[in-house]
């Protein structure tokens, strides 16, 4: 009768200690996840201060020809609303601006062949920022 209780003791013993080390994975296990998912949080919300910052501290360069002045500064209004489509998620909106991306690479190669050496140089290095 002794061995039956003594072996029903570890038995009930040995299940208290499993149920609480599953117990102790179980919490460990919600902190590694609560810690990532903070973790995410944070690097997301940096990305978009980043991204709050890109577009709108550019200014346009001054061009000598007005055609490309005028240009640039319709080109960073439509980088600045297809900015804040992306950081407000409207995929319509976003899809909308993307098609114009293509009329854009027209406008830009067309004007590219009428406006100065130095003119086109400013352009160069005022777009690069916007993809650094």
């Amino acid at each position: 009768m002794k061995k039956i209780l003594v072996s029903l003791s570890v038995i009930a013993l040995s299940g208290i200690v499993s149920c609480e080390n599953v117990k102790q994975i179980k919490k460990e296990t919600q902190n590694s996840v609560e810690n990532v998912v903070e973790t995410l949080q944070t690097e997301t919300e940096k990305a978009v201060d980043q991204v709050k910052k890109s577009i709108s501290e550019f200014e346009v360069p001054s061009f000598q020809d007005s055609d490309l002045q005028k240009m640039a500064a319709d080109y960073k209004a439509y980088l600045l609303e297809l900015e804040e489509a992306t950081k407000a998620g409207s995929q319509e909106k976003i899809d909308q601006l993307k098609a114009k991306s293509e009329e854009w690479a027209k406008k830009i190669e067309e004007q590219g062949k009428k406006v100065s050496s130095e003119d086109l140089k400013k352009w160069s290095e005022w777009a690069e920022q916007f993809v650094q």
